[in-house]
Formats: structure tokens, C-alpha cells, sequence
């Protein structure tokens, strides 16, 4: 029934009470729950979801984003919890239960989900891990059911190297990670029918919810329920966290990463489609029916088309969202449609349009309302202004989402003079736009087409870098970049045609760069030969990065070796000010001048506001922010990748853009606008993405490193 090629690892089968289960090392489990104590009992709060469903007494809340973090929460009373997806893989076990081998499959991905239209109780993200690898969570009257849908045993990636000859000991895991308050027990326990789980229990409420045993079936099949063990596991310090001779454990805050795996030999023989459902018992006392649970948008969402609003004097101002005289811009999502040359317009009214969200509907002269969702066609008078507004070759058609998928690939400009840019792909990816606020608007396979729209806008670049004197040696690992990002692959005769006349003779060199600098070294206002102060003064002060002083509201330090593509991350732990509303500490991507970049920081100003900005021709827009709490301290990690911009703290994802706007840029280093004592950066790094075509772990503390992976 389930593939008769796959027996349970003996472990699994002999006579093991429940104690010492919990005791045995993570490795030798099928099921891995990983604590690791937390200082901060903070939660993001209900207003960050899109949906909710209301149950007797509970509540659950979903985002529409899959890649955004945290995008399920569930409260009871007091009591919640949170979860997070995370990666997708395969891992190789040896005899003993200990991992020796991992294949990277997918993190999450940036796709839109919502309710489906027949099970108003169903949330659905299609393809959240690539193609036709599907994730949903279902709200029933008892429990929150979650699963992975795989529609095909082809649409796993094969196995590779000694995976592949050891394809017996490969388990295909799913990584979720759930943060829970401070305040609950965790109670070892039996169900019903004597199977295992583990209990979340509420100083008034008693259970407030569990893990029970996770579930796998394939089409041919019943619902399956294997012995597969709780392991409880400080990731810390790589031991047992702790025995329970009682059952019962009171551990102050929690983040708990619970992996499931499933037997390679299994998933191989299976009839498709299969599922894979660890699931949980919210234990709702009032019985809610079923049909009662519908999952509704929390918020609606209204979509303008406008021009940009400047905000702020000077050298601080900047370009963001219209929000009728507000301090700071009030929209959830942007999508910047301008040209180059009304990007690096400062001050005054706009001479270019974008896309914004907001929560509530505005008043905003001179805008086309676009509606509640992007899924409407055009009406001629919007056709129209569109094509006057946009200057577009000629009338647009069909849906807006259509319309905006077509002015980033179909109408785009390589040059960004006349349009914007064409967004950016890579062999073996896709092409994706998104808007916050949204989710993901279109993506595409990367195709011929995009290759060469992107081939355009390398060729553009190459020939004002060329002009602006970069060096043949950075030029020729960027040529090899493009080469193996467009096609694969790297040779001579592929450079002669990707390169631009009159430079097609100028080569190439395999690309290979990774910039690391711990700034430990003695205190001096010479930050060393790999480093140029762009603007301000930096200086080194007891092992860090530290500001001395702004010039014209700014400082920006950028390391002189250049990364070989500019698809990259930079990141850095960061502190900043922490009192007042101060600004704060950034990190520098795709650098070309102090008037060329884009970067992501911290404010202070009240709650910390983390932004995504671009800086064109000296002027700055605001692409994106999100406020939540930042700990001082913590990695600030900026990554570019085609059209996609993301800012995470740590491994958590904060803000997340879509913009065409700077390409090329191999250069990376740090930012600030405020030059208060405690603003500073230490171990700096800085790499290439593309170079393993799968994503970097970001690196950090090595005191906060254990809730990152398994």
C-alpha cells in the first residue's frame, strides 16, 4: 500500500518507552522538535495577516505572502503560537541516525495564496516550493491541518551525487518553525488511542493545543500514522535539552523547529498525489461545525495608479507613496513604473506613476483607481490614460495584472530612459513580479525572451561601465557571471556575443568572490587598503565599523573588491541608537557611486521601521518597510537577485520589493544617516548568488545561530 521497498528504522519499531524517545539524539528521529530559549515574549500582532477564520473560542490568522516570515497565527485566550515555513530539502542519514549529507530543494516561495473558492476553510499557496509543489492549511472544528501536496514524484528535483547512491537513507524534510509565548508548559503525553504527542498547556486554559503524530498518504491509501518520535534538542550546544522523568517541562519562550521527513523509497513508489500533514489538535472546547469556519480577508486592499509624493528637504528627501500630507508614506506596497531620468528627479510634483496598495481607500488627485484586486480588465478610458501616462507603444489590454507584467517585460526600455527596465531571470528560475501587499503578480519561466532583454540591459551596462573606467578584471568575472546566470555555461565564444560592440574581444574569467572583513584589528581612522570611505568619515573602534561623521546628511563606506555579479547579498551584524527617534544603521547593494545604489536600514521612531530604498542620480525613493521590533545587534542582511530586493534580520524576512531600476552593480558596503555614538557594523560579508544556484545561510552570532537549520 505504501511501497513495500521502505521499512521503519528499527528504532522506530522496538519496545522504547516514551522517555527515553524523547531522550535519544535528534539525528535518529524521524520528527525533530528543536527549542532554543527566547528573550523577548513580542509577537507581530494580528494587524501583519490578510486573513483570519473565527472559530468558538479561537482565532486564527493567515498572510497572503508565503515567503513572509511568519504567516500563520493562532490565538486562544492569551495564548498563540506562530508559524514560519523554511526550506524544503533532501538529507542523508547513516546507519545510526546521524545526518552525513543535505540537497537543497526550495526555501519558501514569494507566492500570493488565498481561500479557496469551494472550501472557504482552505488556504492555499499553488507552487510554494517550485512547480507543483503545493502547500494549504486547512481550519477545522479541532485542529489546523497543514500540508505539502506533491503532485508528481518528477516535480522533486533527482537526487545528486552520494545521495543518489545512498537513495535507501534519503528522507525528503519539511521545515516548519513555530515561536509560542512565554508563559506555557510543555507536557509530554498519551492520546486516546496510546499514540505520543506533546501538549502546550495554559496556566487557565489547561491544553491549549498539541503535536500530534504527522500523517503521509498517497492516493492509493488511507491516512498513515508511523511511531515517528518527538525529539526535544538544544541546537546550541548540540545535546539533549533536558529529560523529563515527570512529563513536564516550564521553558521560558520558545522556537521550535519541527521537521519532518519521509523515506525517499517510499515517496519513489507512491501513486501521486501525495500529502504530507503534521498535524495540530487546537482542542476547541465549544465544538465549532466545520461549515462555520471560512476564512476571510482581514483587511481590504485598494490599488492606485498615481504619482510619487516627495517627502521631507533636501539631501533627506525622497521620493514615496502619496499619502495626502502624512509624515511618511502609509502604503503597504509599491511598484515604481518610472524611467531613469524622473527617478533621479528631486522635489516638486512627479513626472512619473507607480502602483501603490493601501488598507483603505484614498482620495488622490489625479489617480486611476485600479480596484480591491489586480484581476479586472481595463476599461477604455483607463486603456487610454494608461497609454498617455506611460507613453506606451500602444493600447494596452486585458487585466491589470496583465498590463503590469507587460510594462516590465513587453514595454520595457533596457536602457531605462523611455520605460522602465525589464525585470531580471536566470537559467533554471523564473522571472517573478511582485507587490507587497499583493503577493506575487505574474512569474514565468525564464525564457528566450528574457534572456535576451537581459542580455540588452548587460550590454548597456558594460558599456557605461567601460566608460567609467572599471577595471577589465572586474568586467571579465562579470562577463563570466552573466554568461553562467544567461545560459549555464562559460567559454569564449559565448562572451564574443553577449559582450557589446565595440568591447567583444575584452574576455572573461570564471567568477569566484566572497567578501568577509571581522574588523578586528587595532582602532584607527584608516579603515585599511580594502576599504574607500565614499562619503563621511568611518573609523575603526574595538573591533568594529564604527561612524564618525556625515557628509551632506550621509555616510557610505564601500569595500573595494568588487563581487563577480550583481546578483548578491551583503549583511553585517548591525546596532544603531537606541533611544530618541534616531535613524540608523544600512547595507549597501549593487554600488556604482554615492549617487547609484540601492540600500536597506533601521530607523528609530517610536517602533523600528525597516526600509528598502534605491538611490538614482542622487535622489531616493522608498521601495518598502515593515515596523516591527529589531534586536540590536543582529544581522542585517540585504539580497538582490534579478528584480527582487529582500531585507531579513537574522533568517527572518522583513520587507520584500520588486524593482528593475538598478542593474549592473558589482559593489557592496555599508550606509548611515545618523552618526550618534553606537551606530556600527561587524563581521561584514558579502557574496555572489549565483555562484551555487542555491540560497547562502546568513551568518551570524554564534550565540544566536541554533533555531537557523538542521
Amino acid at each position: 500500500m505504501f511501497g513495500s521497498s521502505w521499512n521503519p528504522p528499527s528504532e522506530l519499531t522496538a519496545s522504547v518507552s516514551p522517555w527515553e524517545r524523547l531522550g535519544v539524539e535528534s539525528a535518529n528521529a524521524q520528527t525533530i522538535v528543536a527549542l532554543q530559549k527566547k528573550e523577548t515574549d513580542n509577537d507581530l500582532g494580528r494587524e501583519h495577516y490578510d486573513y483570519e477564520v473565527v472559530g468558538a473560542d479561537y482565532k486564527v490568522f493567515f498572510k497572503r505572502n508565503f515567503s513572509e516570515g511568519k504567516v500563520l497565527r493562532f490565538e486562544k485566550g492569551e495564548n498563540w503560537f506562530e508559524v514560519a515555513p523554511r526550506d524544503l530539502r533532501w538529507v542523508l542519514v547513516d546507519e545510526k541516525g546521524k545526518e552525513t549529507g543535505e540537497q537543497h530543494i526550495s526555501p519558501p516561495r514569494e507566492i500570493s495564496g488565498a481561500p479557496l473558492k469551494d472550501k472557504p476553510n482552505h488556504m492555499r499557496w499553488p507552487h510554494a516550493y517550485g512547480g507543483k509543489l503545493n502547500f494549504e492549511w486547512v481550519a477545522e472544528s479541532a485542529q489546523i491541518i497543514k500540508y505539502l501536496s506533491i503532485e508528481n514524484f518528477s516535480h522533486l528535483p533527482q537526487l545528486e551525487g552520494d545521495l543518489r547512491m545512498h537513495a535507501d537513507n534519503v528522507y525528503l524534510e519539511l521545515n516548519l518553525r513555530f515561536e509560542v509565548p512565554d508563559f506555557l508548559e510543555v507536557h509530554l503525553a498519551k492520546d486516546k488511542d496510546d499514540k505520543q504527542v506533546i501538549q502546550f498547556v495554559g496556566s487557565r486554559q489547561g491544553v491549549v493545543w498539541e503535536f500530534f503524530q504527522p500523517s503521509y498518504w498517497d492516493s492509493a491509501a488511507e491516512r498513515s500514522e508511523k511511531d515517528l518520535p518527538f525529539v526535544l534538542r538544544d541546537d546550541r550546544v548540540g545535546e539533549r535539552m533536558f529529560t523529563l522523568p515527570q512529563g513536564v517541562k516550564h521553558i521560558k519562550g520558545m522556537l521550535i523547529n519541527l521537521a519532518i521527513r519521509l523515506p525517499y523509497v517510499w515517496l519513489e513508489a507512491a501513486e501521486y498525489p501525495v500529502y504530507i500533514d503534521p498535524i495540530i489538535n487546537i482542542l476547541d472546547s465549544n465544538g465549532t461545525s466545520d461549515d462555520a469556519l471560512v476564512i476571510n480577508s482581514l483587511e481590504p486592499r485598494h490599488y492606485y495608479l498615481a504619482q510619487w509624493e516627495w517627502y521631507g528637504e533636501g539631501n533627506t528627501g525622497y521620493w514615496g507613496a502619496p499619502s495626502r500630507g502624512a509624515r511618511q508614506p502609509d502604503a503597504i506596497g509599491v511598484l515604481d513604473l518610472r524611467t531613469l531620468p524622473q527617478m533621479g528627479k528631486s522635489g516638486g510634483i512627479s513626472e512619473g506613476y507607480g502602483i501603490f496598495a493601501y488598507r483603505a481607500e484614498k482620495n488622490i488627485p489625479g489617480s486611476i483607481y485600479v480596484g480591491s484586486d489586480l484581476d479586472g480588465n481595463l476599461k477604455l478610458t483607463e486603456q487610454k490614460a494608461l497609454q498617455d501616462i506611460l507613453k506606451l507603444r500602444k493600447l494596452p489590454t486585458g487585466t491589470w495584472r496583465d498590463v503590469l507584467w507587460d510594462i516590465f517585460t513587453t514595454y520595457s526600455d533596457p536602457t531605462g530612459k523611455t520605460a522602465p527596465k525589464p525585470l531580471a531571470g536566470k537559467l533554471d528560475g523564473t522571472v517573478k513580479l511582485y507587490l507587497n501587499g499583493f503577493g506575487m503578480i505574474k512569474e514565468e519561466e525564464f525564457n528566450n525572451q528574457h534572456r535576451q532583454r537581459s542580455i540588452a540591459v548587460f550590454q548597456d551596462d558594460y558599456k557605461r561601465k567601460r566608460r567609467d573606467g572599471v577595471s577589465l578584471k572586474v568586467l571579465h568575472r562579470w562577463t563570466g557571471e552573466t554568461m553562467q546566470e544567461l545560459y549555464g555555461r562559460m567559454d569564449a565564444g559565448l562572451a564574443k556575443e553577449i559582450l557589446p560592440n565595440p568591447y567583444k574581444e575584452d574576455g572573461w574569467k570564471k567568477p569566484e568572490t566572497t567578501i568577509t572583513d571581522n574588523f578586528n584589528r587595532a582602532d584607527s581612522s584608516d579603515l585599511g587598503a580594502n576599504w574607500t570611505e565614499s562619503q563621511g568619515d568611518f573609523q575603526i573602534l574595538t573591533n568594529v565599523l564604527d561612524i564618525v561623521s556625515l557628509t551632506t546628511s550621509w555616510a557610505v563606506a564601500k569595500h573595494n573588491t568588487a563581487l563577480s555579479s550583481a546578483n548578491h547579498y551583503v549583511q553585517a551584524n548591525v546596532n544603531r541608537e537606541t533611544s530618541g527617534n534616531q535613524v540608523g544603521p544600512g547595507m549597501v547593494g549593487r554600488f556604482a557611486d554615492t549617487s547609484n545604489y540601492y540600500y536597506c536600514k533601521v530607523d528609530i521612531s517610536g517602533i523600528d521601521d525597516q526600509r528598502i530604498y534605491k538611490i538614482v542620480t542622487g535622489t531616493r525613493t522608498s521601495l518598502g518597510e515593515a515596523s516591527d521590533d529589531w534586536n540590536n545587534g543582529s544581522v542585517m542582511k540585504l539580497e538582490i537577485d534579478g528584480s527582487s530586493l529582500k531585507m531579513y534580520e537574522g533568517a527572518t524576512l522583513r520587507v520584500s520589493v520588486t524593482d528593475s531600476g538598478i542593474t549592473g552593480n558589482t559593489t557592496a558596503g555599508v550606509v548611515t544617516d545618523d552618526a550618534t555614538a553606537g551606530v556600527d557594523w561587524d563581521d561584514f560579508e558579502a557574496a555572489d548568488l549565483a555562484a551555487t544556484y542555491q540560497p547562502r545561510p546568513a551568518v551570524i552570532n554564534s550565540s544566536n545561530n541554533s533555531f537557523l537549520g538542521f
